[in-house]
């Protein structure tokens, strides 16, 4: 073969190799009506729908733009290509707004978007209701699979009566960041279910409920939450957050959560730690108006503030696990028995904390220990203020009841802690009242 002749064929070779390894470009899909439908094509007439069929067949990051309107789902039927009912992503995807609100509406037919095990999903200042889907399934708004980032975005109004998830449930990676999850319903996890991992930054999750567990959020996995409330949500127990796997709390606030049963603010079962928390006006119908805390796991609280909440025992917490109670104050809880703090077996390690103005008794008839009861397992005390409390019921123990082991430089207020001088600098013994 001419030498001139090899190099050309070696040129087009090189040049065929290059494009045949050129990754595929990200396209942009425009979305040019609200109406749910499904033609088999997306050109200028093109649906939410159809605009997802298209990126989920065509390979590399799609971007798709939704003008200003709501986008009722109606297409009955079930399969896992988005050609009817939720909206199936199983490649990588962004939906964002061209401008003004968009609201994808379930329509009560389906949830309303499903990432499968393969979809990457962003989502981007869009609202999602109206999901419910049908049989025994998870997810009423969202279900996640795969990857899923939640931004500047709403997810109210939607429900799952039989299973997981009312709002949102996660099995994959999900990132949740300046978002509203709100007014959901679950019969397991009215806001949020997660069983992946998941991050919530800078969010609210409020008026959500569970006919069982986790009004707000159930985890069952490993969940990280920075900056954000979860306020108003309602549950038998852990009306707030109930947590069997790992569960990471930083500057955040969990206030106003209700449960008929136990843990209202917090209920946990598993490893974790909450860090400059205020956890306040939580109410349980029976234990752990704050934070209730069981399993053999350790759980630590640090430069917290436990305030103002309510239960039938341990008003600011109720422990019978392993806890660690660092730095923190517990303050104008109510209970009858344990106002601040009832230990109900484990051990309670209490550390640099100051636990005033707590009441017991609420109902004047029976409880003790406005302060700590500790009924049973052990409490541990170091460098820690207990006084203030009150104890409605006589005999009074306004401040602590049972016997509690010290770790020295403790302040006890003498009131009802009889046979105790009020102050313990020797570190040395344990002390009963």
């Amino acid at each position: 073969m001419p030498r001139s002749r090899f190099v050309a064929l070696s040129c087009l070779l090189l040049l065929a190799s290059l494009l045949s390894a050129t990754p595929a470009q990200a396209a942009t899909i425009t979305v040019t009506k609200t109406a749910d439908t499904n033609d088999g094509a997306c050109n200028a007439d093109c649906s939410l729908r159809e605009a997802l069929i298209r990126a989920n067949t065509v390979a590399g990051a799609d971007t798709i733009r939704l003008p200003a309107g709501t986008y009722v789902l109606t297409r009955l039927g079930k399969d896992d290509a988005a050609a009817s009912g939720d909206l199936d992503v199983t490649s990588e995807v962004t939906m964002r707004p061209i401008s003004g609100t968009v609201q994808v509406d379930g329509n009560g037919i389906d949830r309303v978007i499903d990432v499968r095990s393969t979809g990457k999903l962003t989502v981007s200042r869009m609202r999602i209701v109206g999901g419910q889907p049908s049989g025994s399934v998870d997810g009423g708004g969202i279900r996640n699979a795969g990857t899923l980032d939640l931004i500047d975005s709403i997810v109210r109004g939607n429900a799952e009566v039989r299973e997981w998830g009312g709002g949102l449930v996660n099995t994959g990676t999900a990132k949740v960041t300046r978002s509203l999850i709100s007014g959901n319903h679950g019969k397991y996890a009215g806001g949020v279910a997660n069983f992946g991992i998941l991050t919530v930054v800078d969010s609210r999750l409020t008026g959500n409920v569970s006919g069982d567990s986790g009004g707000g959020i159930y985890n069952g996995s490993q969940i990280t939450i920075i900056r954000s409330e979860v306020t108003g949500n309602w549950a038998e127990h852990g009306g707030g957050i109930y947590s069997t796997g790992q569960l990471t709390v930083e500057r955040s606030r969990i206030s106003r959560n209700m449960s008929s049963e136990t843990g209202a603010g917090v209920r946990t079962g598993g490893p974790g730690v909450i860090r400059e928390t205020v956890i306040e006006a939580n109410r349980a119908g029976s234990d752990g108006g704050g934070l209730h805390v069981s399993g053999s796991d350790t759980f630590t609280v640090e430069r917290s503030l436990l305030k103002a909440n309510h239960a039938g025992s341990g008003g600011g917490i109720r422990n019978q696990g392993t806890l660690q109670l660092f730095d923190s104050t517990l303050a104008r809880n109510r209970a009858n028995d344990g106002g601040g703090l009832l230990g109900g077996g484990g051990t309670a390690y209490v550390i640099d904390v100051s636990i005033i103005d707590n009441l017991a008794g609420v109902d004047e008839l029976d409880g003790n220990g406005g302060g700590i009861n500790r009924q049973s397992g052990s409490v541990f005390l170091a460098n820690t203020l207990v006084a203030g409390n009150v104890d409605l019921v006589s005999p009074h123990h306004p401040d602590c009841i049972g016997a509690v082991i010290s770790g020295g430089y403790n302040l006890l207020q003498t009131n009802g802690c009889s046979g105790y001088p009020g102050y313990d600098t020797d570190g040395t013994g344990a002390f009963s009242y």
